[in-house]
């Protein structure tokens, strides 16, 4: 019997169907391939390392919360490097978030939207 050498991909839609039958979930960040995202600790989602704006992300406010856009990066070779995009990152925590500290955001799963999960506190 021949071996199937080709090469198969799927649709946004298909990806987030599939993942969802293994217990992950697919996002796509800037337009990128869809990446699945599941299990490990910390909410079980991919993150994405973000650099707050100088003005930092304020504290929530009873049920209200803060966001800012931040600007995304990534680790090329051993170096923090701007990727260019920037995404509204949320901040749930009663304490505010510093002015151009790193930090890793992740998604929250029902709305989508990403959230501080820590940040650099040097």
């Amino acid at each position: 019997m021949s071996k199937d050498n080709r090469t198969y991909g799927f649709s946004l839609t298909d990806a987030e169907s599939l993942a969802e039958l293994i217990g992950g979930r697919a996002m796509i960040i800037e337009g990128r391939r869809p990446v699945v995202g599941g299990g490990g600790g910390g909410g079980g989602e991919h993150g994405v390392i973000i650099k707050t704006p100088a003005g930092g992300i304020a504290a929530r406010s009873g049920t209200t919360v803060s966001s800012a856009s931040c600007d995304v990066f990534s680790i090329v070779g051993t170096t923090l490097t701007d990727t260019g995009n920037n995404i509204d990152v949320f901040n749930i925590s009663i304490s505010s978030v510093g002015g151009s500290k790193y930090g890793l955001a992740k998604k929250e799963y029902a709305t989508g939207k990403w959230v501080i999960d820590f940040e650099d506190c040097s």
